[in-house]
């Protein structure tokens, strides 16, 4: 368990990311391949700038030399956010291949990033109080914060 504990804090991270990413994409002028490239790419770029972040801020605390150690330490813990954006590539990868509409990619890629906003949000939530109510409240407030994107992107499109 401790490494879903571990990899809350990215995924959620991510989630919110692809989900912030989603609100821009108008299915009709939207080219699958390119988006799919377009999201893994930004996420990635999330993920290198938190542990790029995370080694400068420990540096500036500690006075230390940033070494490959550090480095090495930073990108384990902020990979989960890269990690989160597997699911909704492969969704818009498999509408690039014909399997199904943008439509659908961008509704699947929605689905997945609420479904690991409501399970990790509900992680936090059990492991700060160890209630059912506090795991529900977790999951109810992250999995908002995703309905709520969602709610936005279906207004602008």
């Amino acid at each position: 368990m401790d490494r879903i504990d571990d990899a809350a804090v990215g995924a959620i991270y991510g989630a919110v990311t692809i989900l912030g990413l989603i609100v821009v994409l108008s299915p009709s002028h939207t080219d699958p391949l390119i988006t799919a490239g377009s999201m893994f790419a930004t996420v990635l770029a999330v993920a290198l700038t938190e542990a790029f972040a995370q080694v400068s801020s420990k540096a500036l605390k500690s006075g230390e030399q940033i070494g490959l150690s550090q480095l090495k330490s930073a990108w384990l813990s902020s990979r989960t956010i890269l990690l989160t954006a597997n699911g909704p590539t492969l969704a818009l990868l498999l509408c690039a291949a014909g399997f199904y509409n943008v439509f659908t990619a961008i509704l699947a890629a929605q689905i997945l990033a609420i479904s690991l906003l409501f399970f990790y949000g509900g992680r936090v939530g059990f492991r700060v109080r160890g209630t059912v109510f506090s795991t529900f409240t977790g999951a109810g407030v992250t999995g908002a914060i995703g309905i709520a994107l969602s709610f936005v992107k279906n207004i602008l499109h």
